[in-house]
């Protein structure tokens, strides 16, 4: 720290000439005589001060024609220099620059963003298709974000392999977490997987997964109906996640391949038995935390 009233030296006609120079130097830089103005200094506290002005000057200089922290010219990786009046003290500290509070927020998102199972495809661009057969499912995603956190409910959406359904739940994701959300995003087929590999194995495990889905804030289940189903999955791990979300109000999103009437079928026959009234309940809770919405539009993997 430097004392603002510190005690100025006793120096030669030629040393004062050159800090005059040096004084009239700092001054030029634009933060320093804002700093300058806004704490009233003089130039002969600028004077007493030369050493931390001409740090201040330096390290600045360096961030002047940074063009991101991949070109970091600092000591310290992203971090900027700034001036302080501490109760008469004057202070050269450091602060994240503009670059390092981008990554801290980027960081932040995509800790509120999770994943069981791969992350959808197309996830690396936020450029969303708006056309004629998108319409409705975009106003209900838009409206959706447009009210959060209000408690709503959330979207199934249907259609046809590879029109891009995942996205546009990646899209949804994506602005949420920017309002501050945490969303849990699963690729339903690999998280019943992971479930039939806990069966008789590993109990907390089982638990730690269901209960996750339980709990997140936000669920997108994607390519529910791309599993082969059974009744353990239906009636110890779907109904319950539906049932305690549905309880606790947490939105939930899903999509699929297959309508209402032939998500019921699917939900009905599990190979080793039929059962229509635990098929139709599951269908009757996610109609209660979703509206249904079809996309028929075209298949963009091809």
């Amino acid at each position: 720290m430097n004392n603002v009233k510190a005690k100025k030296d006793t120096k030669t006609p030629g040393e004062q000439l050159s800090m005059h120079q040096m004084v009239n130097g700092v001054l030029k830089n634009p933060e320093i005589a804002r700093f300058v103005k806004a704490n009233k200094l003089t130039k002969e506290d600028v004077e007493n001060n030369l050493s931390l002005f001409l740090a201040f000057q330096l390290r600045s200089e360096i961030c002047q024609n940074c063009s991101g922290l991949d070109k970091c010219g600092q000591s310290l990786r992203g971090k900027e220099p700034f001036l302080d009046n501490d109760e008469g003290y004057l202070v050269l500290d450091i602060r994240d620059c503009k670059y390092q509070q981008i990554e801290n927020e980027r960081i932040q998102k995509s800790e509120r963003l999770e994943f069981i199972g791969p992350i959808p495809n197309g996830s690396n661009t936020d450029d969303v298709i708006v056309n004629q057969k998108r319409r409705a499912i975009l106003s209900q995603i838009n409206k959706f974000i447009e009210n959060y956190p209000k408690p709503q409910k959330g979207i199934y959406l249907y259609g046809p392999y590879g029109c891009g359904k995942s996205f546009l739940m990646w899209h949804l994701a994506r602005q949420l977490t920017e309002l501050g959300a945490n969303v849990l995003f699963v690729y339903y087929p690999e998280f019943v997987r992971l479930i039939k590999s806990t069966i008789g194995r590993d109990s907390g495990m089982f638990d730690d997964l269901t209960n996750q889905l339980k709990e997140a804030e936000i669920l997108i289940l994607d390519d529910l109906g791309g599993e082969m189903s059974s009744a353990f999955i239906r009636d110890e791990v779907l109904s319950p996640i539906l049932q305690e979300r549905m309880l606790q109000r947490k939105p939930m999103f899903v999509t699929s391949n297959l309508s209402r009437d032939q998500l019921t079928e699917h939900l009905r026959d599990t190979g080793k038995d039929s059962d229509i009234v635990k098929a139709e309940r599951i269908v009757e809770r996610m109609k209660t935390l979703m509206d249904f919405i079809p996309l028929d539009d075209k298949n963009y993997r091809l």
